[in-house]
């Protein structure tokens, strides 16, 4: 059975065989991978090529009707064609009656001599506008990448660098880093300035900046083994850094509700793939709550997940600080679990 092509790798067809034409809309998560591609459509206008008249870049939260018509028909100067992006328009969420009306005109009698470029953060599929642009033209969703797909993206910059990184390592440094290729893209030129031939868990652990919600899970692990000095370690490094006890906390909460949700989903007998996307996270994240999930027993994940509230309410009282509580918090979970 045929892998069906993805928007992103007809995407890559289509410029590869120079084949760009008419209106599209970039949207999706995964900024690092949008903005290699947008790179890719300004290339398409030639350095003094005539940019100014050419590449016509707008803010689509100040746009007007005759702005955007005259950006999209003036003909091109000294060229076959004229590349116009615009950026956050809002068109595609909640629009007026007036720009859907507007809009797809537009894009249904866009110009031969006109690519139409529309960046946009998040859409609503169900809209006018993007139905017409999916019909008339191609909407491309950059998203998280799969696991096995970030596993790869990671071996291809590690081999560019000369730098040697094992499996294991690979896998041990996306799980400590934030989401989206631009964060493991900066992470990794901190392990290449900085490291040796061979990049180690141990380089890892002393170079990657961990985001509080990769400790937090490293927090819920201590709990879930009874690592009480590990768990107070991870305490005092969050509050060195003057992390928000409140922070802190909530996103405990999350955590365990995200297990819970897992747990409750798969009792019901959901298949995994599909819990992973009702959680509405990365799908290395998710894997992570689903794990934890099957670990901790329902009883146990419930009492945190109620237990918050009763401590939000002490603190605005002011009947314990914050970080006292989340202490209090935390040493509670090590001993109930």
């Amino acid at each position: 059975m045929a892998v069906k092509e993805s928007d992103v790798m007809k995407l890559k067809r289509a410029i590869k065989e120079n084949k760009i034409k008419g209106a599209y809309l970039f949207y999706g998560d995964e900024i690092y991978l949008r903005d290699i591609y947008i790179a890719k459509f300004r290339a398409l206008i030639p350095e003094n090529g005539f940019e100014e008249f050419n590449l016509i870049e707008i803010d689509g939260r100040n746009m007007s009707f005759d702005e955007a018509a005259d950006a999209i028909e003036s003909f091109p100067v000294s060229g076959d064609i004229k590349l116009v992006i615009i950026r956050d328009s809002g068109i595609f969420k909640k629009p007026k009656e007036e720009q859907v009306k507007f809009w797809n005109n537009q894009i249904k009698k866009l110009p031969d001599y006109c690519i139409l470029l529309l960046i946009e953060d998040a859409v609503d599929k169900r809209s006018s506008v993007y139905k017409t642009i999916s019909s008339e033209g191609c909407a491309v969703e950059f998203a998280h990448l799969k696991p096995y797909e970030i596993t790869a993206w990671v071996q291809q910059e590690v081999l560019k660098s000369k730098r040697k990184m094992s499996k294991e390592v690979i896998e041990y440094f996306i799980s400590v880093c934030q989401a989206g290729l631009s964060n493991l893209k900066n992470e990794l030129d901190k392990l290449f300035d900085y490291c040796g031939e061979e990049i180690t868990i141990t380089d890892i652990q002393r170079v990657v900046s961990k985001p509080t919600d990769v400790q937090v899970f490293a927090l819920s692990d201590c709990i879930l083994e009874k690592n009480t000095d590990g768990a107070l370690e991870v305490l005092e490094e969050l509050n060195a850094v003057k992390e928000s006890a409140f922070n802190v906390l909530y996103l405990l909460l999350s955590a365990f509700e995200k297990m819970y949700l897992s747990k409750l989903m798969l009792a019901e007998g959901m298949p995994q793939d599909v819990v992973e996307k009702r959680l509405g996270v990365p799908p290395f994240i998710a894997k992570k709550y689903i794990a934890g999930g099957k670990k901790y027993s329902e009883a146990f994940l419930k009492n945190r997940i109620t237990r918050v509230p009763e401590i939000d309410l002490s603190i605005k009282q002011g009947k314990i600080s914050e970080w006292d509580a989340l202490y209090e918090y935390v040493l509670d979970s090590l001993a109930t679990q």
